[in-house]
């Protein structure tokens, strides 16, 4: 029997394969505390989780969340645009202000979260835009905050979209992957930030379909090369593995 309990703050997530086992978890924390329970998973802190009908497939999406970023600019018009920021975007020494406008610099940054949010939990496809115009949240320009936005509008685009993990064999194949087996894909780019002259690297973890953890980083050290760089994401990728294989190991998912 297993039981696996994912907590924040005081919203829990229980995951088990024993009815009786979590009969009793409840009733003891029903001794301890004041507690409601809500049932099947639907809503996890902002996220939402849609079973299919046929129950092998499990969707998580922030669609509402993203309607409810949107609504706080009331006389924006979003067109559908299909990427989150312009190809070949570069930030350069005349496109931050070391002295920005504090009310521009409270607008971005309350922006800055709630695609932070968003990118964390449901989006890797908008993680490398919003971590890369995170770097420059204290000296912000009209030009960064303009490409935030049109991050959003990315964003309102595709608010249904989400990430899909399924239990349908077929389907795990069709991708080139195997049933609970941990699938990394790495990347840097090298040298493409103009102001330090660092790397950009990003890597995605998937599982049965879907991502399971990702990250867009620019790396601590100037690369003396494009293969140093490729070395440096491989590393911090690697920690990543070893700690989700060690995590897999645990529920009693063996990694090959």
């Amino acid at each position: 029997s297993k039981l696996i309990i994912v907590t924040f703050v005081d919203d829990l997530l229980v995951i088990h394969n024993d009815d009786k086992l979590f009969r009793r978890f409840v009733t003891h924390l029903k001794r301890q505390f004041e507690i409601t329970d809500e049932g099947e998973l639907e809503w996890y802190l902002g996220v939402r989780y849609e079973k299919s009908e046929d129950g092998l497939h499990l969707k998580a999406s922030q669609t509402a969340y993203i309607e409810r970023i949107a609504a706080s600019f009331r006389n924006e018009v979003w067109h559908a645009i299909k990427t989150p920021m312009e190809e070949g975007f570069s930030v350069g020494p005349d496109d931050i202000c070391a002295d920005p406008d504090p009310s521009l610099v409270s607008d971005y940054c309350s922006l800055l979260g709630s695609e932070l949010f968003v990118a964390c939990w449901s989006r890797p496809d908008s993680s490398l835009p919003v971590t890369k115009l995170a770097r420059y949240s204290t000296c912000c320009t009209p030009k960064l905050y303009a490409a935030l936005k049109r991050v959003l509008r990315f964003l309102i685009t595709s608010k249904d979209r989400g990430i899909t993990w399924t239990s349908v064999d077929a389907e795990i194949e069709a991708g080139g992957h195997k049933k609970n087996e941990l699938y990394c894909y790495v990347d840097a780019a090298y040298a493409d930030d103009p102001i330090t002259r660092k790397s950009t690297m990003g890597y995605v973890m998937m599982l049965n379909g879907g991502a399971i953890s990702w990250r867009s980083k620019r790396q601590p050290i100037v690369g003396l090369s494009t293969a140093e760089a490729e070395y440096v994401a491989a590393c911090y990728s690697a920690q990543e593995v070893v700690a989700l294989r060690t995590l897999l190991e645990r529920l009693g998912f063996h990694q090959d």
